[in-house]
Formats: C-alpha cells, sequence, structure tokens
C-alpha cells in the first residue's frame, strides 16, 4: 500500500511540475494526467513492486521463518494478478489467462532456483537457469505475438537484466553480501520500469483510440 501510494504522490508533484512549466513539457496544454500516462505508470510500478517482492520471497526462502515466506509469496501473487488484469484490460480474458500461466512459472523457477542455491546443488540451479531463460523465449512470444509494436526478441531481452539480477540477488543474499544484493535489486527495480514503460508505449501505438 505504502508502494502504491507513493507512486500516487509522485503523480501529484509530477502534474503540479508540468502545470507550473507548461514550456518545458509540451505547451499550455500539457498534461501528465493521461490514459498512455497512466499506463505506463501503472505497469512500471506494477513490475518494479514485482522485482522488490520477488527479491524479499527468495531471500526468506534462504533465511526467514517460513511464515514470513509464505506471507511475502502471497503478496507476490496478488502483484501477479494486478499484472494480469491490466493485460486483461487490453487483450481480454485469454490473454490474461496465458499471461497468469507463464509469470506464476517464472516466479517457480525462481523458486527453484533458490532452493538450488541453498542446498548447493549445482546441476539443479542450472536447470532453473535453463528454464528461465525459456521462460524469457516464451513470454516474448506471447507479447510480440499480440502487439505488432514489439519486435521479436524485444521483450526477452528487456526480460534479461530481470532474470539475471534476481537470480544475482540471489546468489549475493546467499553468499552474505548484502549490499551487493541490494544494488542488483535496485538495478532490477529501474530495469523493471523501463520494461514496463516498452510494452505500455506499444499497446498506445496499438491501441489509438484508447489513449
Amino acid at each position: 500500500e505504502g508502494f502504491q501510494h507513493a507512486t500516487m504522490l509522485g503523480a501529484t508533484i509530477a502534474e503540479a511540475i508540468v502545470q507550473q512549466f507548461p514550456d518545458k513539457f509540451g505547451g499550455a496544454e500539457a498534461t501528465s494526467m493521461t490514459p498512455a500516462c497512466d499506463l505506463r505508470v501503472g505497469l512500471g510500478s506494477l513490475l518494479g513492486e514485482h522485482t522488490v517482492l520477488a527479491a524479499a520471497a527468495t531471500q526468506q526462502g534462504l533465511t526467514g521463518p517460513e511464515d514470513e515466506f509464505k506471507a511475502t509469496a502471497a503478496q507476490l501473487d496478488e502483484n501477479t494478478v494486478a499484472i494480469g488484469a491490466a493485460i486483461k484490460s487490453v487483450y481480454g480474458d485469454e490473454a490474461e489467462a496465458k499471461f497468469l500461466e507463464l509469470w506464476r512459472a517464472h516466479i517457480g523457477f525462481f523458486v527453484d532456483y533458490t532452493v538450488a542455491t541453498a542446498g548447493g546443488d549445482d546441476a539443479a540451479k542450472k536447470k532453473a537457469g535453463e528454464d528461465l531463460d525459456g521462460y524469457r523465449r516464451d513470454f516474448d512470444a506471447f507479447l510480440t505475438g499480440a502487439n505488432p509494436n514489439l519486435p521479436a526478441g524485444a521483450v526477452e531481452e528487456g526480460l534479461e537484466p530481470h532474470v539475471a539480477g534476481l537470480a544475482g540477488q540471489v546468489d549475493a543474499y546467499f553468499a552474505k553480501d548484502y549490499a551487493k544484493a541490494n544494488s542488483l535489486i535496485g538495478e532490477g527495480f529501474q530495469h523493471a520500469t523501463m520494461l514496463g514503460a516498452t510494452i505500455a508505449e506499444a499497446i498506445v501505438q496499438q491501441f489509438p483510440d484508447k489513449f
């Protein structure tokens, strides 16, 4: 809730700045409150929140009490459902169902990676990494197939730092290099919001009448 309120505060401040300096932001009719802007901010925020919650869940999977992990995992799934609802609002029920299938699967692969790391099982860890790479390809096919403004490979490439960063922070956290783990989470958050912006822009181009 605090995360959501922080983004709302950012929107309030941004709109006031745009009104104060309209010449810097498109002229007299400039506004930050448009459906296109809402989509971009909304997707970026949800994907950023996913990154933070996924990192917390993997860390708790390594060291935290089971109850704490379960609570974070439940919140992570609420975030997943919210992203799915955003997909549904544009592409419909079938797309939402496919998204949920793919997204929940990749969270499971991160769990596999975490369990393998904790257990020192290099073979299972490699398999989880390969599964995550496969997820990137599948999710790319899903989104680029739905939106002609996303070239094949764009989403797969955009997801690479997300996957690498979350896996890397598991390794760093397990090694008790907490500074590196937090740095990777911060980078992952930024890449997630950038990916949200890429997807949002493609959706706006695909459905200009809605935005």
